[in-house]
């Protein structure tokens, strides 16, 4: 590798640490579950929902996850992301102490998605959360 790959790299490393702070300081999760409302795409859109409630998720912003997995799983609900969209809405419920809607979602993914990996996980959220 020569100092001309190097100087390449750099540009395009700088470059991308420009577009990503221009994009998170002017468009939020919220613009993105809007534009993949407004501009329904079967390739793109589950995988925007998808990880736009992910980052809800993990910036504790529950009532943001609740929404983006919500819009996935009415939108696209036999996609690929859809079993462990409805683990994580279960678990952003539990979250806000909406206990019947995260029973009733688990209830769901025990119907639809019977032999899933993340079942005895999810058995066991479901027994924490039967009598609340």
């Amino acid at each position: 590798m020569d100092l001309d790959d190097l100087k390449k790299y750099f540009y395009i490393l700088v470059a991308m640490l420009g577009l990503g702070w221009y994009v998170s300081n002017h468009y939020t999760f919220r613009d993105v579950l809007k534009y993949s409302r407004e501009h329904p795409d079967p390739k793109r859109s589950p995988a925007l929902d998808y990880y736009t409630g992910m980052g809800f998720f993990l910036k504790e912003d529950y009532d943001g996850a609740i929404e983006a997995f919500t819009q996935l799983l009415a939108d696209y609900p036999t996609c690929h992301y859809a079993p462990t969209a409805m683990v994580k809405l279960g678990s952003a419920y539990t979250e806000r102490y909406r206990f019947a809607n995260a029973r009733e979602v688990y209830e769901k993914f025990f119907e639809e998605h019977p032999t899933h990996k993340e079942r005895p996980a999810v058995e066991k959220r479901y027994e924490y959360i039967k009598f609340k």
